[in-house]
């Protein structure tokens, strides 16, 4: 199994998290937007990674 593009995902990830987490905004836009809004984003992500390591995989 190919696992760059799962590294890729994961590093984007991380790094919107740490941006996140480190931005003096994160205060006021967190907490104007809805949680289930902040969840789907996430896990949206997540299924654009698994999809992409699936045709990662199959293209091999």
């Amino acid at each position: 199994m190919n696992r760059a593009p799962v590294r890729a995902w994961a590093l984007v990830l991380l790094s919107i998290a740490v941006a996140l987490f480190v931005s003096p905004l994160r205060a006021t836009w967190v907490s104007a937007a809805p949680w289930w809004a902040i969840l789907f984003a996430w896990g949206a992500v997540a299924v654009l990674a698994v999809l992409s390591a699936r045709r990662a995989d199959d293209a091999e």
